[in-house]
């Protein structure tokens, strides 16, 4: 029998990822998936395929090469798990199409929804935000963060994924009271 999720691991070292959307991030995503999913409920393996292959084409996005990484990813997840015979491979394709939305109306797919997030929280997540290249100065971040990143805990769909938002948005909100006052002091 074939160990889809080994395949599947095969299959992500032969990609070129986003810096940010690195193998790492598709680990924690994954962690915090199966976590979510165990308390939550829904189908695991959907859960955990979809966590592991949600961002296969983020990179070609980055890129320019294509427009949406989540529908193209779902596409290219759904011919690759087909292949393998997974019989769920249209659900892990669902989940990866939506995992930029606010919220569905499936289970597994609000779980890869919340760990995503997830992963913009806390020591990380700060890193992932700063590294980001589209923003241009300290003040272009602090304004994003303000913007977005406050705004996850707030925004989760299930109840675990809340639980560890609001503990890892301390973080942020540190973060962001600290730099805040050395910006202030250095133009005084």
């Amino acid at each position: 029998m074939v160990n889809i999720e080994e395949k599947i691991f095969e299959f992500l070292y032969t990609l070129e990822l986003d810096i940010t959307h690195d193998l790492g991030h598709i680990k924690r995503v994954t962690h915090n998936a199966r976590i979510i999913a165990e308390k939550e409920g829904g189908n695991l393996s959907i859960v955990t395929y979809a966590a592991l292959l949600h961002d296969i084409a983020k990179k070609d996005e980055v890129d320019g090469k294509i427009k949406d990484h989540a529908l193209e990813g779902a596409q290219r997840a759904e011919d690759f798990l087909n292949r393998l015979n997974y019989k769920n491979a249209s659900d892990v394709a669902f989940c990866i199409a939506s995992h930029k939305l606010k919220k569905t109306n499936i289970l597994e797919a609000n779980i890869l929804i919340d760990a995503d997030r997830l992963d913009l929280l806390g020591h990380i997540g700060l890193a992932r935000v700063l590294m980001n290249k589209k923003r241009k100065s300290i003040e272009e971040h602090i304004e994003y963060i303000e913007k977005k990143i406050l705004l996850i805990p707030q925004n989760m769909n299930t109840e675990t994924g809340k639980k560890i938002a609001l503990e890892k948005i301390k973080i942020i909100i540190d973060f962001v009271n600290n730099i805040k006052k050395e910006i202030k002091n250095t133009y005084n």
